[in-house]
């Protein structure tokens, strides 16, 4: 039946001029998620970086994260009872970041500003956004070097000058470490074994503190070497002076660094001295040098590969963390982060600890949770992809999820879905996790590691299958056995379904692009196709089949296929790839085709329905300047009754966001057609010999049927003048009803007996 999808995706009837709903988060309760902190769509947390910056300028510091995975910042408001709420408005203050950040004071204004990875992809350096209030509002303008390359901080060196060095995947401190009142850059160097001081000279040469003026004043800093095998450190044996690798017979042998640090500056040990904890990228804990030089000269004396020293719960988290110094709590005193630095070798089970000292002295250490946060979002596992339908039949939109799973390690395989099942009513939802892992798909764990799933009418018979596109590039298809209107009957996965393969990362969508009542396949994937002259992003595999079949035709560039539908190309600057995921809705006259990307915004195309045409017109390159992270994949549904989209978010970071939108759900001229469909009943079902076909609606006669079985092949076919029809001829078994007629087409099931 028809009418099932535009309980769905009534159209918009492109009224863009309305404006009733802004793109913000849609309140919807998540029992579960529903905890001490306001942040279930928060997204989850992959590889987070913490700073503390007041950014509603109410007196309290509330919690920026960014998340490496992604590029995306989590901006955390501090209520007045310590919790936080999740408010993504304050994204837009900051600059677009893809590998590290920091917020430090350097100009002594009480305002925090920004250290970070700079804009162009791949230069290892420092950027700098200073921080300003206008008109009551928090915002950052890049600081500008005119007479250099980038707009990154330099340094001099012999008769010309480079930049300050910070690989892109590491993670410098940004401290005032030699005590004079301006900011300096603990980093490592270039070969990534000793770690160099650039000290920032505005004090020493009497510029002011909104001076950015670095020298490179110690390349070996603390005279610790890091050996190119693994996180162990070599210390020095005289002050001044740096480690010699000749201390470890293993480190003589001339190697390529397995470049990867973060760095820690504290006193850690309460000597006034500034101590340093290392993580390593191939190595699952930090390292703790403790300093015994002078204000003046840092030398690390000792060295420890658990920290904290002595405590019953070291850091030990797979893999290549890295440790942040701020305030989470109602008391004073700071608190040490640690986190993942890695955005995929990593964990994403138990990965974000916090260590609190009541003393303030870091001497007494006790770990008070290793799920910060991460506990109170809906983060069901890295590369999330959410898909909304009625699974139970009850009227109500549920949400599937499919995801690659939280792993404890980074590598363990943990595909599955996870169903969330609507709890509310239909102008108030509320969802809890009815399943952990629907439809057991995580026994296919050996076969995929993401699931991208799609639910949709596929065989015109009137009910919802489901198809899941994986990471290889195969669908699984999945039929729906019911025979009514109520719950859906999954049955066995069928795995490399109906022979098609399309690029890596397949995102299927199933929509009937040419209106003959068989759900046809929308499928995107990592890369773009080119295909006579042309570049798109999505590939169109038409059902050319019958109602009760599903027939494709694997080969994508075999008409009436096509791999570049619409000849929408995705591919953005910095980035790479494509990865494709659509959504599809229809209006009276339109088509919309909206799709994820590789960077994470949502783009909206649209082209007249019915029309033939190549290139679908561009709405918008950033719906609702919606940006959740990485390799983007939305659905859309009404789930509330309120005639305008929610629209849901998932990406590589694993969690996901639900936004109301300004699309309003239009009535559509064909809606009274629809609605006479829905409400075609067969009785006596199951049937001996005759049944009747009952309308909730006046229909003139002669109408056209077809019988086909479960195989669909074509049983019988005949036209009606009356409401009766006789199947005595039939042997026993499932039958779908096919009704054509100039006003609608209808498919049901029945049963011979």
């Amino acid at each position: 039946m028809r009418w099932k999808w535009w309980l769905f995706s009534v159209g918009f009837g492109m009224i863009w001029s309305v404006q009733a709903q802004n793109f913000d988060l849609a309140e919807v309760p998540f029992d579960q998620f529903d905890g001490t902190h306001e942040i279930k769509f928060a997204g989850g947390l992959r590889a987070p970086q913490f700073n503390s910056v007041d950014l509603d300028l109410d007196g309290r510091e509330d919690l920026l994260v960014f998340d490496r995975e992604g590029g995306i910042f989590v901006p955390l408001i501090r209520k007045a009872d310590d919790t936080f709420l999740f408010d993504p408005t304050y994204r837009s203050i900051f600059p677009e970041i893809r590998s590290w950040v920091l917020l430090r004071d350097f100009n002594n204004d009480g305002i925090k500003d920004i250290f970070c990875s700079p804009v162009q992809v791949g230069l290892p350096g420092v950027e700098v956004y200073r921080g300003v209030i206008t008109e009551g509002s928090l915002s950052y303008e890049l600081v500008p070097f005119p007479d250099r390359d980038f707009d990154i901080l330099y340094f001099p060196i012999g008769n010309t000058v480079t930049q300050v060095f910070v690989s892109i995947i590491d993670l410098p401190d940004i401290r005032d470490v030699d005590n004079d009142g301006d900011l300096d850059i603990l980093a490592f160097e270039p070969a990534g074994s000793s770690i160099y001081l650039y000290r920032n000279l505005a004090v020493e040469q009497d510029f002011s503190l909104d001076t950015l003026i670095y020298e490179l004043s110690d390349d070996c800093y603390g005279g610790v070497l890091e050996s190119g095998f693994s996180q162990e450190v070599t210390l020095s044996e005289v002050p001044g002076e740096c480690a010699s690798f000749l201390q470890h017979p293993d480190d003589r042998i001339a190697v390529a660094r397995h470049a990867g640090s973060t760095v820690l500056s504290a006193d850690l040990n309460a000597d006034a001295l500034p101590d340093v904890l290392l993580g390593d990228i191939s190595y699952d804990g930090l390292v703790f040098l403790g300093n015994t030089g002078t204000p003046d000269q840092a030398f690390f004396t000792i060295q420890d590969a658990r920290f904290p020293p002595g405590n019953p719960n070291p850091v030990m988290m797979e893999l290549f963390v890295s440790a942040f110094l701020e305030n989470v709590d109602s008391d004073p005193e700071l608190e040490i982060i640690v986190a993942p630095n890695d955005r995929f070798a990593s964990q994403s089970i138990d990965h974000i600890w916090v260590y609190e000292d009541e003393r303030a002295s870091f001497q007494d250490l006790s770990l008070s949770t290793r799920n910060f946060l991460v506990e109170d979002m809906i983060f069901p596992g890295p590369w999330t992809f959410p898909c909304f339908f009625d699974y139970n039949g009850d009227g109500l939109i549920d949400l599937l999820i499919g995801t690659g799973g939280r792993s404890p390690d980074g590598l363990e395989v943990n595909p599955h879905l996870q169903l969330f099942e609507n709890r509310g009513s239909k102008e108030s939802p509320s969802y809890a996790l009815a399943d952990a892992d629907y439809l057991q798909m995580a026994a296919f764990n050996t076969t995929s590691s993401i699931f991208a799933p799609s639910v949709g009418d596929l065989d015109g018979d009137g009910d919802q299958d489901l198809i899941i596109g994986d990471n290889i590039g195969y669908l699984y298809y999945i039929e729906n056995l019911a025979q009514n209107d109520g719950p859906v009957l999954f049955g066995n996965p069928v795995y490399q379904a109906f022979d098609i393969k399309v690029g890596a990362h397949a995102r299927p969508y199933i929509f009937d692009v040419n209106e003959d009542g068989l759900g046809d396949l929308v499928i995107g994937e990592q890369n773009f196709n080119s295909f006579e002259g042309s570049i798109g992003s999505l590939n169109y595999f038409e059902n050319i089949g019958t109602v009760a079949t599903r027939i494709f035709d694997p080969n994508e560039r075999a008409a009436p296929n096509d791999p570049v539908w619409g000849r929408i190309n995705l591919k953005q600057d910095g980035f790479i790839n494509n990865f494709s995921s659509p959504a599809i809705v229809k209006s009276e006259d339109e088509i919309l085709v909206l799709s994820g990307t590789d960077k994470g915004n949502i783009q909206l195309f649209s082209y007249e329905r019915g029309a033939e045409i190549d290139s679908f017109e561009i709405v918008t390159i950033s719906l609702g300047n919606i940006r959740e992270g990485f390799r983007s994949a939305v659905s859309l549904a009404d789930i509330d009754d309120d005639q305008y989209y929610e629209l849901a978010v998932g990406s590589t970071r694993g969690g996901l966001a639900l936004y109301n939108t300004d699309l309003k759900v239009g009535i559509n001229s064909s809606n009274d057609d629809l609605n006479l469909t829905k409400e075609i009943i067969l009785f006596p079902n199951p049937v001996a010999d005759v049944f009747n076909i009952s309308f909730s609606n006046a229909l003139s006669f002669p109408i056209q049927v077809g019988i086909y079985d479960v195989k669909g092949r074509l049983v019988d076919q005949r036209k009606l003048n009356s409401a009766t029809l006789n199947v005595s001829d039939l042997g026993s078994g499932l039958y779908f009803l096919d009704i054509r007629s100039d006003e609608f087409t209808a498919a049901l099931k029945f049963v011979k007996i």
